[in-house]
């Protein structure tokens, strides 16, 4: 990529005569001039579905299922209907039943979700799994202009962006559909805009929409004025895209109600504007802290015992511990855990070892239970092996890799593993998050049927 951004409007004119040339009239296709260097042979989901082995009865059924008439998608949309799979379908059945609920299928056809649908999949590549992530966790995941996706699909492709970025940028949409939703030319320009009027940020229109955000949807006076306030705030312009490349977010957020307080909160804490810089620079997240969450670890510390010099201290050595919730209960239980286990005040773990605190409970105790087999006690005179990898720790204490790893089954059937609940399988975070969307989808849903049946009553 040799541009930073798209630099001109000549050059936007350049983008949307080459996507007008080769991408927007070629549905599906891969290989065609729109696809650029960035063109990719190999079949995806959506264009392995047209195979022999598909079995269109399984289709159909699937579709008339949720009310839908497969001769009449067919009927409409031939080209859609033909790169239909099993999954595809039932996530076109899933989506249609719930817009029917919502009553949204009024404002648009059945036929043109399909379309939407095998877009994503068959030219962006996206799974069905992946689509159906981005519907459930964003209600106009699926709302976006075909055409207009399309053209900015196409321009990602001529910026050389491989395959993996460009369905990076696409999923992102889960968490901020804009991408798709916005008018392409408009963003585009929208972002050059600010790129060119703040270059030191040092980066690009495709590394931002690789990354999402809901900043893509504010103005560029917006946005401008956000960078303006951190800089006049004391970031220097290395600082802000250092910031700004680890919290995009801060872009999407409100100056007035989000990054201000934010900042006073820091700097309460930290007694300078200085300080909350550095403090900001080592962990860009803090920008958009909760207040509520910050205040509250101060409350934390200050029950502890802790004075105003040592809270600061704690949060200038582990400005990234900071970010967390102490008053969560797996954070109480890990300062429970280093007092009771390895007599470790929690004033002391907050002031001396922070760092020691970012490390989950679960490695901390199995590498301690696997020390004390052996009969080490290395763990009485300091903790610096808590926070290397495990092929360091056996390393630096000449243990067997294998027999370290082979310690599990002894250690997850120990008192000291029940007592703090370690011996319980951990769902991945990812897996967490998914279900609490779920559970907010699901509500939604429902309260939109009580609204219909409401109406319909009335």
């Amino acid at each position: 990529m040799q541009q930073r951004h798209l630099g001109s409007e000549a050059s936007c004119k350049q983008w949307v005569a080459a996507t007008a040339a080769g991408v927007r009239g070629q549905p599906g296709n891969r290989q065609g001039k729109g696809a650029g260097p960035a063109g990719r042979s190999e079949p995806s989901l959506g264009s392995s579905t047209n195979s022999s082995g598909r079995d269109q009865d399984v289709v159909a059924a699937v579709l008339a299922s949720a009310g839908l008439d497969p001769a009449e998608l067919q009927r409409q949309a031939p080209t859609s209907y033909s790169q239909l799979s099993t999954a595809l379908a039932r996530v076109l059945a899933e989506v249609y039943a719930e817009w029917v609920a919502g009553g949204r299928v009024t404002r648009v056809p059945a036929a043109k979700l399909m379309t939407r649908i095998c877009f994503l999949a068959s030219e962006v590549g996206l799974t069905a799994a992946e689509i159906r992530a981005g519907h459930r966790k964003h209600v106009k995941f699926l709302s976006f202009s075909l055409d207009g996706a399309r053209r900015l699909h196409g321009w990602l492709q001529l910026q050389h962006l491989s395959k993996d970025q460009l369905r990076l940028a696409s999923r992102n949409n889960s968490s901020s559909p804009t991408l798709l939703l916005h008018p392409s030319g408009a963003l585009l320009s929208r972002l050059d805009s600010v790129l060119a009027a703040e270059s030191s940020l040092g980066v690009s229109i495709p590394w931002l929409l690789c990354n999402g955000g809901s900043f893509l949807s504010h103005s560029t006076e917006s946005l401008l004025s956000k960078v303006k306030f951190l800089r006049d705030y004391g970031f220097d312009s290395k600082q802000l895209s250092k910031v700004l490349r680890g919290c995009l977010m801060a872009l999407g957020s409100s100056v007035e109600n989000k990054i201000k307080p934010t900042l006073a909160a820091l700097q309460s804490v930290l007694g300078s504007q200085d300080s909350v810089v550095e403090a900001v620079v080592n962990n860009p997240s803090l920008l958009v802290s909760a207040v509520e969450t910050l205040e509250g670890n101060v409350e934390v510390m200050q029950q502890l015992g802790m004075s105003s010099a040592e809270i600061s201290k704690s949060v200038g050595k582990q400005p990234q511990l900071f970010g967390c919730d102490y008053q969560k209960q797996d954070f109480q239980d890990k300062l429970r855990y280093f007092e009771a286990v390895l007599d470790r005040s929690p004033r002391h773990m907050l002031v001396e070892q922070p760092a020691v605190l970012k490390s989950a409970l679960k490695r901390v105790d199995y590498r301690l239970s696997f020390m004390e087999q052996k009969g080490d006690v290395h763990h009485k005179s300091t903790l610096s092996w808590v926070g290397c990898s495990d092929k360091q720790f056996c390393a630096k204490y000449q243990y067997s890799a294998a027999e370290f790893e082979g310690w599990r089954e002894q250690w997850v059937c120990s008192e000291r593993a029940r007592q703090y609940g370690l011996d319980k399988a951990e769902e991945p975070g990812m897996a967490r998050a998914q279900q609490a969307r779920e559970r907010r989808r699901k509500a939604g849903v429902a309260a939109r049927r009580e609204k219909v049946l409401a109406a319909g009553e009335e």
